[in-house]
């Protein structure tokens, strides 16, 4: 018989016992546990729900890291909109409108709000299901690596009526401690499992150190995580936002997706996002990504339908094509986003 083991909130409440004991108090584990090959093979497990291309799904646990002033909260922010809006962006596919919380923890708010207007204008479009919230707002958070840290974003998760993903931007400003060590970062893994358990993805940003390859502080941040990705530095100097997106750790990444997971240059030029890449990419996934329109559920096509006609007509200062945030017919190797 096959065993549904998704519903997280169920199965810790039978593995507690309903009494709120950590884990850590039981002597046995559970007899339901699936352990057998048979068990394994029959296991009920919902497939992916992929949100950009295969690189990002409810499920992701993904650091994004860069020196300071590369771009990585203007491309969080182009992913975040082009995820809540179901547009393609760049070379990844969009799948359905999704509910995204973007969290700051360390700009101003009149800095936070000129980066959202640049994100929207640069989208042509204000998709419902963007939320964003900045630290300054409320300087009383607690760090993230704190039980009333976590309690406040579970609870503000709960405010918006809930979400498919967050972003987190960025570690120094929301977590507490010396960032070289493990010790903030271990506080804070089991509340990142337990999002995964909820089906809300992540992107965690963070910084480099005088080695711009390497996350700053300690590696073991990187052992829990399915996507390490690197922003470097454009040697061309190209635009003012430039730079190469390098995946370190892909475990997502097959044959069929490697696309997705390439290493590529992504240059932000008057307002118009480009990506260039070496790689090859195979026709089947060149067709993949440049799909006129997602193939997602009836109810989802529903949502993203009804959020193109609340769009206003004109098409705002980035001359956006509103049917898919301006991704245009291209290549393989190279594409343009305005």
């Amino acid at each position: 018989m096959s065993t549904d083991f998704t519903d997280y909130e169920k199965i810790k409440e039978r593995h507690t016992g309903g009494n709120g004991h950590d884990f850590e108090d039981w002597n046995e584990p559970p007899a339901d546990l699936c352990l057998s090959l048979q068990q394994w093979i029959e296991r009920v497990v919902p497939p992916d729900d992929h949100l950009m291309g295969e690189l990002l799904s409810t499920t992701s646990r993904m650091l994004l890291v860069a020196t300071t002033g590369l771009g990585k909260t203007n491309l969080c922010l182009a992913w975040a909109m082009a995820i809540a809006s179901a547009r393609h962006f760049l070379h990844w596919r969009a799948w359905r409108p999704a509910r995204v919380l973007y969290i700051d923890g360390e700009m101003s708010v009149g800095l936070f709000k000129q980066r959202i207007k640049d994100a929207v204008r640069r989208a042509g479009l204000m998709p419902e299901g963007f939320f964003g919230y900045c630290r300054a707002d409320f300087p009383e958070m607690p760090p993230l690596n704190t039980e009333a840290g976590q309690r406040f974003i579970n609870a503000l998760i709960k405010c918006v009526g809930g979400v498919d993903f967050v972003f987190f931007d960025n570690i120094q400003s929301l977590l507490l401690g010396d960032m070289k060590e493990e010790e903030p970062w271990q506080q804070t893994l089991p509340w990142i499992r337990e999002l995964t358990n909820r089906r809300i993805g992540q992107i965690w940003v963070h910084h480099t150190g005088h080695d711009e390859t390497r996350s700053y502080g300690t590696k073991t941040r990187e052992w829990q995580l399915d996507v390490v990705a690197v922003l470097e530095r454009d040697k061309e100097a190209r635009a003012d936002i430039a730079f190469t997106l390098k995946f370190t750790k892909a475990r997502q990444r097959t044959p069929e997706n490697r696309a997705d997971f390439a290493t590529v240059t992504i240059t932000l030029k008057g307002d118009e996002w480009s990506v260039e890449t070496d790689e090859p990419i195979a026709k089947t996934q060149a067709t993949r990504t440049v799909a006129t329109r997602p193939e997602i559920s009836q109810r989802a096509a529903r949502c993203s339908d009804g959020l193109r006609k609340a769009e206003p007509k004109n098409r705002g200062a980035a001359g956006c094509d509103q049917g898919r945030m301006g991704i245009r017919e291209r290549p393989a190797r190279a594409c343009r986003h305005r």
